[in-house]
Order: structure tokens, then sequence, then C-alpha cells
């Protein structure tokens, strides 16, 4: 048949219906259990309800996500209306339904084969094979050298559809009757009979004359002794078989001609009428109970680059074999096996492994007849693949195959062999290696590492200070929490995360970090993602952002990276991350976008159960977070009242640690040399000294001034060391000239940018501190040291009224 379903949906819905796989095969199966499992004397509507609701059931989502796709989804961009599925999706699904039953009736009618030089050899073949038909009958000698004889194929035979081309029959015609495009039957007409007025399908007398009696239509008697049926004589099961038909026959049961298939598929095995193509397999030496048997038969159906197996066996998958009832049949051809072929089994909803073909087919025979057998090395996936995850993209029309294919729009044909595209092998090879590879990286990332970590050598703390918040850092994450740095600027926040993440990184469990700087501007678009237009411009895709790409890479693969958003408090908390407070307490979320799936943010840990976790790892709609994964921050301590106030149900998710400063100055306001003496082995200077050496001499010269501007600015707004390094650095770089020139501008490029939250007199009180110096004293000094800073005053004043708008000479001091 030309036309399927799907083409059926295709031409009843708008043409982008099938635009989104998870929408194809949502509705798909939902008109096909419409047709297939609802009442047809229900109204279409609660039909239609209850497909959904079954679909709904059988793929684990929302009665509302289906509706949505066989409403909205599908008909909004074409019409409007408040109601998509009663007023037009209905009306298409009884117009499909209309066009469905007028399909299946056309399939009922006969077919003719005429006698030719290619059916003819076909049929010969048929009827000359031993074991094929009962008696082993051959062809019959009236036919043997006919030229004008007819060979009629009645095809799925039931009551009136098969009954107009009975007209046409006339003696010695040949007749073989199909079901499912299997021959079950066939004879030869002996003779017609006269009209009849009632229609009745019935067994003939004792000669086994097969009779069909067609209401208004003429009695066609087909007989040559016996039936050709497709039941292999050898087999022990036969003669129940025919034990059954006879007793039908002495009871003359009176049934339609629909009964009467029933019989013939009940207690016949069929033989397939399917196209014949391929070549007779070598002799090869046969096992089992049959001795020196040869298995000398060819393959019915055609060959493919991959193979699916249904498999009940755990038997067969155990020892290494693949084994099917020695039946000429498409879905048991095992003959076309050859060495090397991959054939995927799939059983229980999933797709367990495949086996590779290490033997052509050899004969079995046991107490349950004659069988097809190959051995097989046989490959477990190390988690199976459901059917949800593979069916949309197996049924892609440019992946499925037009014959003998293991799917169907409803879901997984159940004969025993089909055929596989090369497409469709791949991809289950692919998703197979990646079930197991997937999983496992979502398994090491389950449990949260111990970590120990160590403050970077880069960064200077005094002795004390240093163990505490190693300390509190290790204590925050091995407790499962998350952690905001906070104190002024220049303290070393940043770097400290980064150190952090860089160590947590060397864990098996963690893949490393991602840094980024938080802005005002932030919402759920830059932290998560959002709908973006497609390459082409004709539809919307959803874009993953900072948070999601923490879980999945480019490829999709289940990634571990930690997050550090610098200078947090600068996003609004509740518009950028508020959809994220659930995940930090360790909760999934759905968020309201869709792909092929609905998005997730999954919280996985060693309680997740196993089939859930691997739904998660093989699915690239659904982000995992673990234990181990961590989300670090730092805040400006200072910026918090003129930013954004972080909210108590944010605050609680986070341990927050607070690096700070040492004390600058003595109880009487001296200045402390100790934190940039030079001559000190343990200090700040000898951090920065050794990290760049270029700066020694400035240090050596500028220190006692540095230190003397970090005191007097630190009374006024706390800044950190890392300002103070930068100050040395913009004094190595200063060009020359005037000698005040360095520190004076060092001040006014990255001093006063940090004194603009003062009130106006604490500003000039800075200005005028910096203009009068300050006292320094060491540890061992018997008496503080005057210290005058060289800088222009005149400068600092006018870069002063510039900046804050205040002007010292006009209001004094």
């Amino acid at each position: 048949m030309s036309d399927t379903l799907q083409d059926l949906i295709s031409r009843h819905l708008p043409d982008d219906w099938d635009d989104s796989p998870s929408r194809r095969q949502q509705i798909s199966l939902v008109v096909s259990r419409f047709l297939s499992d609802t009442d047809p004397q229900d109204s279409v509507t609660d039909r239609r309800v209850s497909a959904q609701k079954a679909v709904a059931d059988e793929l684990d989502v929302t009665a509302n996500t289906i509706q949505s796709k066989c409403g909205r989804e599908t008909w909004e961009a074409h019409v409007e209306s408040d109601a998509y599925q009663t007023e037009y999706f209905d009306s298409a699904v009884a117009d499909i339904e209309s066009e469905w039953k007028s399909l299946q009736a056309q399939q009922q009618s006969l077919f003719v084969m005429p006698i030719d030089g290619s059916a003819m050899p076909w049929f010969r073949r048929t009827i000359d094979t031993p074991y094929r038909f009962k008696d082993n009958a051959g062809l019959p000698d009236r036919l043997a050298g006919a030229t004008q004889c007819r060979i009629w194929g009645v095809n799925n035979a039931s009551g009136d559809g098969a009954g107009a081309a009975f007209h046409d029959l006339s003696s010695n015609d040949v007749v073989v009757f199909v079901y499912s495009g299997s021959v079950i039957a066939g004879g030869i007409v002996d003779e017609t009979l006269e009209s009849a007025d009632v229609g009745e399908g019935i067994w003939g007398d004792e000669d086994a004359r097969f009779i069909f009696t067609l209401k208004g239509y003429q009695r066609v008697a087909l007989q040559e002794a016996t039936l050709w049926t497709a039941v292999d004589h050898a087999s022990d099961h036969s003669v129940s078989e025919f034990t059954a038909v006879s007793e039908a026959r002495s009871n003359r049961l009176a049934s339609s001609a629909g009964s009467v298939w029933n019989y013939l598929t009940r207690y016949y095995t069929p033989y397939s009428l399917d196209e014949t193509v391929g070549t007779e397999s070598s002799e090869q030496q046969t096992k089992g109970s049959t001795g020196d048997d040869l298995v000398d038969d060819e393959a019915v159906s055609t060959r493919a680059p991959y193979y699916w197996e249904n498999q009940n066996s755990e038997e067969e998958l155990e020892e290494g074999y693949l084994q099917a009832p020695r039946r000429d049949e498409p879905y048991y051809d095992l003959q076309k096996l050859e060495v090397g072929d991959i054939v995927f089994s799939y059983s229980d909803g999933q797709v367990i492994g495949y086996s590779t073909v290490t033997t052509p087919a050899y004969l079995v025979v046991d107490e349950e007849g004659e069988h097809r057998r190959v051995d097989v090395d046989v490959t477990k996936f190390a988690e199976p693949i459901d059917f949800v995850d593979f069916y949309p993209y197996l049924w892609r029309e440019d992946v499925r195959l037009e014959k003998y294919y293991a799917l169907n729009q409803a879901g997984v044909n159940m004969q025993y062999l089909h055929n596989m595209s090369e497409k469709g092998g791949e991809y289950l090879l692919e998703m197979g290696r990646a079930s197991g590879s997937q999983h496992e990286r979502l398994l090491e990332r389950t449990e949260a590492p111990t970590l120990d970590i160590e403050l970077p050598d880069q960064l200077h703390f005094e002795a004390g200070e240093r163990a505490r918040l190693t300390q509190q850092i290790n204590a925050a994450l091995n407790s499962g929490r998350h952690i905001i740095f906070t104190g002024p600027p220049g303290t070393g926040k940043s770097k400290l995360a980064k150190a952090v993440a860089s160590q947590a990184a060397q864990t098996a469990a963690v893949d490393g970090y991602t840094f980024t700087t938080a802005t005002a501007e932030w919402s759920t678009f830059d932290t998560v993602g959002g709908y973006v237009p497609t390459d082409d411009g004709n539809g919307l895709d959803f874009d993953t952002r900072l948070f999601l790409d923490c879980f999945r890479n480019e490829d999709n693969q289940i990634t571990n990276q930690w997050l550090i958003i610098d200078e947090l408090n600068r996003a609004n908390i509740d518009r950028a991350l508020g959809p994220l407070f659930s995940v930090l307490s360790e909760d999934s979320v759905t968020l309201p976008y869709e792909r092929d799936e609905q998005i997730r943010i999954d919280w996985v840990d060693e309680t997740t159960p196993v089939e859930e976790r691997q739904s998660i790892a093989m699915s690239g709609d659904r982000f995992p977070i673990t234990p181990a994964w961590r989300l670090l921050a730092t805040m400006n301590t200072f910026d918090k009242a003129s930013l954004y106030d972080l909210s108590f149900a944010f605050m609680r998710r986070f341990s927050f640690i607070h690096v700070g400063v040492p004390e600058l100055q003595t109880k009487d306001g001296v200045t402390k040399r100790v934190h940039l003496d030079p001559d000190a082995r343990n200090n700040y200077t000898a951090v920065w000294a050794g990290d760049n050496p270029e700066l020694e001499s400035v240090i050596e010269e500028w220190h006692e001034e540095a230190a003397i501007v970090w005191s007097i600015v630190n009374q006024y707004r706390t800044i950190g060391p890392a300002i103070v390094l930068d100050l040395f650095a913009h004094i190595e770089a200063f060009p020359g000239g005037d000698k005040t020139g360095p520190l004076t501008t060092a001040i006014v490029n990255l001093i006063f940018p940090q004194l603009e939250a003062l009130r106006e007199r604490e500003q000039k009180e800075l200005i005028q501190q910096l203009e009068s110096g300050g006292k320094i004293a060491g540890p061992g000094d018997e008496s503080p040291q005057q210290v005058s800073l060289r800088i222009d005053s005149p400068y600092l004043r006018r870069k002063a009224r510039d900046m804050f708008g205040i002007d010292i000479d006009t209001h004094g001091a």
C-alpha cells in the first residue's frame, strides 16, 4: 500500500505539523491509538481524549503536553481559534479514519498474478520445494507446460471484499490465498458452481475441496485432492493442527470468510509472498540431531546494513546464538545473515545490546522441530536504550526502511527478525556506547569528592588568617555548601575562587570551571537560556546559557563545570537566578522551555533510581546537577547598599566567607611598616617581588609612602592589597618627569574611583591627610618616623573638584 497512516496525517494536518520530532511522534501515536484502541461508537472528541491519555501514560508526559501538540502548537500559526482540538484536530482525525478504512478495504481485494516469465518461476519454486506444502504436493500434472492459465492472488480475503473478482475465475486458474503478505493456502479452480443466495464460507466434503460461497456471486470450488498449505509435514504440531481443521470440516462449521482466514492463520505456518531476493546460501553442515544433513535453503528477504531481533530468550544471549523456526518468511530468515553482520536485540521496551554473527545459518532439530541458527558474539550495552529515546529518530522518514523494518507508526513490529537501515544502526551503536559512557560520567559526578583546598602562594594572608580561611573553605565545600566570598575590593576574592575551583577540577568528579561577571542587566536568558531564532530564521530553538552549560557541553556530553560569578550582587538576583533557587536546594526543576522534550534541571544523587539516572543521562534536554557541583561567587561588601540586596531565601543556600585586610595602624594611629617592608620574609611585598621581580626597586623606594597611602585610605574606605600592588605597578610603568607625578597619578587613577560613595566631608579629610603624610614604624623601631608623600597637592585638589565636585580651597580644611 503506497498510502501509509503517516501520509494520511500529513494530508489532513498543516504542512509543518511534523517539524518537531516530539510533536510528530506524539500526534502519530495519538492517531494510531484513536484508530486501533477506541470505540467507534463513542464521540470523536471522547475517543481523541482517550487516545491522548493513553499516549501521555505511554511516554510519561503530562496530558497537557499531548493536548498542546495536537492543538495549539499544530494549528495556531494557521487558524485563529480558542478550541483548536475540538474544532480542527477532531475533524482531521475523523477524516483520517474515514480514508484509513477505505484504504484498508482496498487492501482486502484480489490481485492478479498473470503467468509470465517472472511469475511462473516463482510459483513453480513455491510448490516444488520439499517440505513446503502438505504431502509434498508438487505442480499438478494438468498445469505442466500450461501457458494460458492464470494465477490469482487473494489478499486478506474477507466476505464481499474478495467477491467481485471471482466472476472472472475459470477452470484451471491457479489461486493462492495470501494473508498479510504470506501465502497460506492455494488450489486450482476445478469448477464453477451456480449462484447461491446466502453468503457463507465452509469447509468442503471429504475430498478436501475448498469452497467459497460469496453472496451474489458464483461459488468457486478449489480442489486438487488437498489444499496446498505452508505447513511443514515434519513438524510434530502439524497433527494437532489438522485435527482441529478436520473437526471444523466434520461439523460443517458455517462461518464468514474472515473466520476461515482465522483458521488458516492459526493452524498453518505462512509462506512469504514478499519479494524473493538474494542468492542461495552455500551448503552448510547441519548441527544438532540431524547428523550429516545439510541446509540448502535460500534467503527469502533482502539483506540490510544492520538487523534487529525481538529477543525473548535469555538462553540465546547467554549461550551466544540466534535461533528461529525453519520458516521461509522474511521475519525468520536467518539464512540472509552473514559473518560479521550486526543484529540489535530488543527486549522489554529496550534495545539491550547487539550480536555479531560468527557463523552462517545451520539447521538444528530438536523435540520442538526444525530451527535455523547462527552463532554470535553478544555485546550488551552498559545501559539499555529505552523506546522513547530511540523511536523519534528511527521512525524518521529518512532513516526507516520501506520493507521488513523493525518499527511502525505505533511502535515495534513483534516478529523475530527485521532489517535496520544504516542510519538507524549507526545511531543505535552510538547511543549504546553513549548510554554507558554518559551514565558512567553521571555516576562519577554523583558523589562529591572530599576536598583539601590550599590557598595559593600568590595570595598573601597573615598566618592566622590563612589557616582560618583554609578551614572555612574546606568545611563549606565538604558539607555541601556553595560559597560567596565577601570583602572589600582588592582582597583577592576572585583569585581565591579560581584557585579553589582549579584544585577541585583535579578530581575525577569536576571538569573545570566557568568564570563570569554579573551585571545589572542579567535575566534568566543570560543565566539559564531561552528561545532564539533558528539558522533559517523560520522558527525558534532553545539555546542554553551559563548555568545549563555547566552540565552539558556542545557535544551534549555530561559535564560538571563549577560556576564562578564575580561581583554577584551587581545582578538582580531574583530576576537572574530565581528559577534556580530550588536547584540550589537539591530539588529538580522543570523549565518553561522545550526542544525534543521539556527542559529540566534534575538533581541526581546516590538515591536517584538507576532507571531515572539512565533516562537523564540519555536525554539531551535534561541537565543533571549533582552533589559534586558548586557555585562560587564574590561580592564587594560596600557595594551591597547601592546595588541589589540578596534575599534571605538566596543567602541561606550559601556559606559566606569574608576575605578582609590586616590591621594597618597601631592603636596610636601609626602606620605599620611590616606589611610592605621589603626586608621582611613573609609579607605582601615578598610575594609580589617574587612574582614580579621588575617591581623590586619600586617597592624598595616607595614602600613607606605606599603604606601611608593604604593606611590613610582604609580609615575611610577599606581597600585590599591588590590595589596597592596596582599602585606599585603604575609607579614602575610611569614614564618619568616630575618626581611627584608617579604617586599623584596613581592615587587619582586607582584610589579616587574607590572614594565615590564617601561623604563630601570624608573626601576632603582624606585628601588633606594625604597632603600631610603620616608616621610609620616597624616592630623594632624605637620611635615612629614621619613620612611626607611625594604628591602634587594642587593637582590632587583639582582632580577632586572634577571627580567629586568638592573645592578644598574654597571651603577650607
